[in-house]
């Protein structure tokens, strides 16, 4: 049975993260990952020269409030020599607040990044979990993949976009 999401639900693309609110939702984030953020950090300086620079952050909105966020970017890794080249879709980081898990926000936000990198011309996607997500996102169809090494040292999974 598919999960239903919440009503007044809506996915939009914020790349202001001179935004309070998004701000505050990464707080949130950085807070249940074990990371206290300092009220005058640079953090958000370094997200925001990323999103300048081509990563994206699309957040899941009730009116002014912001409940999640998937931040991504397209990546080109190439071969030693120069020889060939990959284009793939890079999912940063990933996150819903727990007032609003369960209810398929998460695969909500990672298909909103699916249908952004097919329309891009990019056929893969990549990202590193924590070992207690790896299986939600083998719900939505990743598989690990050993042939990938990250540099945090953290599993790899990739999908193939059809």
């Amino acid at each position: 049975m598919k999960k239903q999401r919440l009503p007044q639900l809506e996915i939009v693309e914020c790349n202001d993260y001179h935004n309070q609110r998004l701000q505050q939702c990464f707080r949130e984030y950085f807070e249940e990952i074990g990371e206290q953020l300092k009220e005058n950090t640079k953090v958000f300086d370094k997200m925001q020269r990323a999103a300048d620079s081509g990563m994206h952050c699309y957040v899941i909105r009730k009116e002014e409030d912001i409940l999640g966020f998937i931040q991504f970017q397209q990546e080109v890794l190439t071969h030693e020599m120069g020889f060939f080249t990959e284009k793939l879709g890079f999912i940063r980081e990933l996150w819903v607040s727990p007032t609003i898990r369960k209810q398929g926000c998460g695969a909500w936000l990672v298909s909103a990044t699916e249908a952004y990198f097919k329309k891009a011309g990019v056929a893969k996607l990549i990202l590193t979990y924590e070992e207690e997500a790896l299986g939600f996102y083998q719900k939505l169809g990743f598989v690990e993949d050993k042939s990938y090494q990250a540099e945090n040292e953290q599993g790899v999974v990739i999908k193939i976009l059809s």
